[in-house]
C-alpha cells in the first residue's frame, strides 16, 4: 500500500517536472521569437536608411535666354533645361512658347504690334519683331517637359519653365542736310542724306521710319 502510494507521488512529480521543463521550452522559443523580430526590425530600419540615403530628388534649374540686337532685326537664343549628369533615366522631350493671352502652349506666339515668336525642336527661339517697333519687348515664357523613367520603364512627366527676352536698340540715324550753288533763275537740286550709325537700314522718307535692307 506504501509502495503504491510512492509510485503516484512519484508520477505527479514527473508530470509537474515536464510542465516545467515545457513551460521552460516555450519561453526559451518565445524569446527566441522576440530577439528575431528585434533584429529584423533594426536590419528594416537600417534597409530604408540606406533606400533614403540613395534618393536624391531631382534638381533642374531652367537657364533663361536675353538677345539684344538693333531695331527691326531678327534675334535668337535659347533657353536651357539641364539635367544633371548622373540621371540617365531623365530627358527632355519637348519645348513650347506659352501663349500670354491665353496662356495655351504653341510653336508661334504673335505679339500685336511688336512682332513675332517661334520655337524649334531643339528650344531654339526667334523673334522677328515689326521694322516700326523699338520699344520693350516683354519676356516669352518657354515651357519643357521632362520625362523620368525607372527601371521598369514607368515613367513620370514634370514640367518646366524659364523665359527668352529679345532686347531692342532703336536704330540711330545722321541726317546730312544738301546744298547747292547755281546762277539766278536755273534750277537746283540737292538729296538730304540719311545714313544708319548702327544697323543695316535704309530711311523711308515717305512714311518717315527707317527699315532693314
Amino acid at each position: 500500500m506504501k509502495l503504491k502510494f510512492q509510485m503516484k507521488e512519484h508520477i505527479v512529480l514527473i508530470q509537474r517536472l515536464d510542465k516545467l521543463l515545457s513551460f521552460r521550452n516555450q519561453v526559451s522559443q518565445d524569446q527566441q521569437l522576440e530577439s528575431q523580430c528585434r533584429l529584423l526590425t533594426k536590419m528594416e530600419k537600417q534597409k530604408m536608411r540606406n533606400i533614403n540615403q540613395k534618393v536624391t530628388a531631382l534638381i533642374i534649374t531652367p537657364q533663361p535666354a536675353t538677345t539684344t540686337n538693333i531695331q527691326g532685326e531678327t534675334q535668337e537664343g535659347t533657353p536651357t533645361f539641364p539635367v544633371p549628369a548622373e540621371s540617365n533615366n531623365v530627358t527632355v522631350t519637348s519645348r513650347k512658347l506659352v501663349d500670354p493671352a491665353d496662356q495655351t502652349e504653341k510653336d508661334s506666339v504673335k505679339v500685336e504690334g511688336k512682332g513675332t515668336f517661334t520655337i524649334d525642336g531643339n528650344g531654339k527661339v526667334t523673334f522677328t519683331p515689326l521694322p516700326t517697333y523699338k520699344g520693350d519687348v516683354d519676356p516669352i515664357t518657354v515651357k519643357a517637359t521632362v520625362i523620368i523613367r525607372n527601371d521598369k520603364n514607368e515613367s513620370i512627366t514634370i514640367p518646366s519653365t524659364t523665359t527668352y527676352k529679345p532686347i531692342i536698340v532703336s536704330a540711330e540715324i545722321d541726317k546730312e542736310p544738301a546744298t547747292s550753288t547755281n546762277l539766278q533763275g536755273l534750277t537746283q537740286t540737292g538729296t538730304p542724306a540719311f545714313k544708319s550709325k548702327n544697323c543695316r537700314c535704309k530711311w523711308n522718307t515717305k512714311n518717315n521710319y527707317s527699315s532693314t535692307e
